[in-house]
């Protein structure tokens, strides 16, 4: 599988898991739900599949560094069933949704979607993937740091060390959190948040037994909060701040405006 398609299919997984009914997106985010006349229209209504633009002469030609692509972030409710057949918890998050969960025991099966809006990512490159070693604190410590919370307070996060590389030909590093199997968490800020959401998170895989690992900055992502500052986040521990522009990974949201489109059309 060629670089470009591993990550298409990685970002797929993310935005179906996103999207799902029930999701992460599904009882967080103010998600506007609309009736749709006849079942080809929902079809045509549902999340944007990226591996559905890979074919032949496309999946060659890699777009240039820094191009957006946007990518949309739609539920449609098929497979549901009957609203009776649905659970208590599930009845509770529709109900959370507003337009969402009103009159949903008259909406036939397959007739509505709920539009989270979209979000622009950057076209995947492989010059956003750099090797890196990993630098344990002294005597393998964890140090607990309080950062600001995109809601009110703080988030401590525990730092393990951080991650060395090169960047634009300038060595760098981030601090990094543990994760489950080894694997390593980022939260850092670059030169491309002017204007944007400002900081994204980074996954990086278990470092081999002599502390190399990679990071991709392709699969750089935003956190819940990007969609709804309801949700808390933690920002980047000092010094997580990279003196270059990465455009690289998912960049900003896209709220749905179309209610505000049509009300202006009209």
């Amino acid at each position: 599988m060629g670089f470009t398609e591993e990550w298409e299919r990685w970002h797929a997984r993310r935005v179906e898991a996103l999207t799902a009914p029930f999701g992460p997106l599904s009882s967080l985010c103010r998600g506007r739900a609309y009736r749709s006349a006849t079942s080809s229209d929902v079809a045509g209504l549902s999340w944007a599949n990226p591996l559905d633009e890979l074919s032949g002469a496309a999946a060659a030609t890699r777009p240039a560094p820094g191009a957006l692509r946007r990518v949309v972030l739609d539920t449609p409710l098929r497979g549901l069933g009957s609203y009776a057949g649905l659970t208590d918890q599930q009845k509770t998050l529709l109900g959370q949704e507003g337009m969402y969960g009103q009159g949903l025991s008259q909406v036939e099966e397959g007739e509505i979607r709920v539009s989270h809006g979209a979000m622009e990512v950057f076209e995947p490159h492989p010059d956003w993937v750099v090797p890196a070693v990993f630098r344990p604190w002294p005597d393998g410590d964890s140090v607990p740091v309080e950062v600001p919370s995109t809601k009110s307070g703080t988030i401590t996060l525990t730092l393990v060390g951080r991650v060395e590389f090169s960047l634009h030909g300038s060595t760098t590093w981030l601090a990094v959190s543990p994760l489950l199997q080894g694997e390593l968490h980022a939260v850092f800020v670059d030169l491309s948040r002017r204007s944007r959401f400002p900081f994204r998170f980074l996954r990086i895989p278990a470092p081999d037994d002599d502390n190399t690992t990679v990071l991709d900055f392709n699969r750089a992502v935003l956190p819940l909060a990007a969609f709804n500052d309801r949700i808390p986040a933690p920002a980047p521990p000092p010094g997580n701040v990279l003196k270059v522009h990465v455009t690289a990974g998912e960049s900003h949201p896209q709220p749905d405006v179309s209610d505000i489109l049509a009300y202006l059309g009209g």
